[in-house]
């Protein structure tokens, strides 16, 4: 398997590491997938990799790629452990900076919850049918991203 081979080449790395957000989100996400926990583990540990609050910033996904850009894959075996991996991190931060971890994490669901609305609205035909039945219809198709949105 690649990754438990890169994993492995990386703990048996004897230089420092240089830690990106990019990193540290890769490896934080790591650390709650049940085969290849204990190797991220032994990483984190090792290298004395730190969790900054960069990896919960919704403004730095793009460049940064922290937890939220996973949180948008398709993969939902990655969205689970990085949802996993976010809860745990909001939980390590505390309330120095949770009010704004929780302004980032709605801010993400805002947008995503736009998106699935701009799916509904280009895929819905025109003219001679109810928009909101065909909405509903969409809806239940068992999208890839409502998956991943409670929707009261």
């Amino acid at each position: 398997m690649p990754r438990r081979e890169v994993l492995n080449t990386l703990l048996n790395y004897d230089m420092p590491l240089f830690c990106p957000v990019w990193f540290s989100s890769q490896i934080w996400i790591l650390q709650f997938d049940e085969e290849l926990g204990p190797v991220a583990r032994k990483i984190w540990n090792k290298f004395g990799l730190v969790l900054r609050t960069g990896v919960v910033d919704y403004q730095g996904e793009t460049e940064q790629k922290n937890l939220f850009h996973y949180m948008r894959t398709d993969n939902f075996s990655i969205f689970e452990l990085t949802v996993k991996a976010t809860a745990s991190a909001l939980e390590l931060f505390g309330s120095r900076s949770l009010s704004s971890s929780i302004d980032s994490l709605i801010l993400f669901y805002r947008k995503e919850w736009n998106i699935i609305e701009d799916m509904i609205n280009a895929d819905a035909p025109q003219g001679g049918y109810d928009a909101a039945e065909f909405a509903m219809q969409k809806s239940l198709m068992c999208d890839q991203r409502l998956n991943r949105i409670a929707v009261p």
